[in-house]
């Protein structure tokens, strides 16, 4: 039986599990959603009940839950040596459509992100959609927490993965078992946990008794089936994907394309850019349009297709 705990109404919410307790109990009310300070706002639809006790293995499933929530997030960063009058600038001004801010001093600040609100859950397959300049890879880097927002608040709760530029933290000097270590590492991975990560590298890479010399001895098609092989290795409860990319020959990339799709249903968030429609409406249920960096529409994906379609005057694949 979980600990008793009182739900307190605030407005139109109701805030309990203020302790890290596991369990609580929940007045006669219709609870339509909960904070806690593990994570963000879910939504409930219960009936009218009677006080209950909710059970530990119950209440642990809903601390436990991943989300993204982004409040006005705003991205500026500056080009120096860009001023007002130089080519350059006129070249940034085309590039990123305008969005272009004249500072004090020589140099110009470029808006990539303005104003984006999302709140996405758990179980939820979300992708980015947008012409080269949107700001769909910047969004990403947001997310992952690579950049840091001019403005705005996110909020990320999970353990995340990324698939954006392969080999990134690969030493050269060393050999892929101990680049395997050092990226575990990275990932805050403990000993056992690398330990356990090395024989479906070793499998899936299928590089043999090359794992033993130093990656600087590697063809870039085998670099690319290390990185590959590590990064799919292991399950986030946030996966972050910029593009689709190749790993190999033929057969590998077969090869890879299941393990990544695979990878992809086994998360409980998935945010993927991609400028396919069809892995779009294979992978997505809902999708967001940026545009210049801004929202323009978050929705179904096949609604925002169309919609991207109506934008830019293409015909959705």
């Amino acid at each position: 039986m979980g600990v008793h705990r009182p739900v307190q109404p605030i407005g139109p919410f109701y805030r309990g599990f203020e302790e890290p307790a596991f369990g609580a109990t929940l007045q006669p009310a219709v609870l339509r959603r909960c904070r806690c300070r593990y994570s963000d706002r879910f939504d409930w639809h219960l009936p009218v009940l009677p006080a209950v006790s909710l059970p530990d293995h119950f209440l642990a499933l809903i601390v436990d839950m991943a989300h993204i929530q982004v409040e006005n997030l705003t991205l500026e960063y500056p080009i120096y040596g860009a001023g007002p009058g130089a080519s350059t600038g006129r070249l940034l001004q085309i590039v990123t459509g305008g969005l272009l801010k004249k500072s004090a001093g020589n140099y110009l600040t470029v808006t990539a992100l303005s104003g984006i609100t999302l709140n996405i859950q758990d179980g939820d397959r979300i992708g980015i959609v947008g012409p080269n300049g949107a700001g769909k890879s910047t969004l990403l880097k947001v997310l992952a927490g690579i950049y840091t927002p001019t403005d705005g608040r996110v909020e990320v709760k999970g353990e995340i993965g990324t698939l954006f530029s392969l080999g990134a933290g690969t030493q050269q000097d060393l050999s892929g078992y101990e680049n395997i270590k050092r990226i575990g590492l990275l990932k805050g991975l403990s000993g056992p946990e690398i330990a356990k990560l090395v024989p479906s590298v070793e499998n899936f890479a299928e590089l043999g008794d090359f794992l033993s010399l130093p990656v600087r001895t590697y063809s870039t098609g085998m670099q690319m089936r290390l990185s590959f092989a590590i990064e799919t290795a292991m399950t986030p409860e946030i996966l972050l994907i910029d593009e689709v990319f190749g790993a190999g020959d033929a057969g590998f990339q077969e090869k890879a394309r299941k393990r990544l799709e695979d990878l992809m249903g086994q998360t409980r968030i998935l945010v993927f850019a991609t400028h396919s429609d069809d892995l779009l409406r294979k992978f997505c249920s809902r999708s967001l349009l940026l545009h210049h960096g801004k929202l323009v529409m978050f929705g179904e994906t096949e609604d925002i297709l169309k919609r991207n379609s109506e934008i830019h005057g293409l015909k959705s694949a």
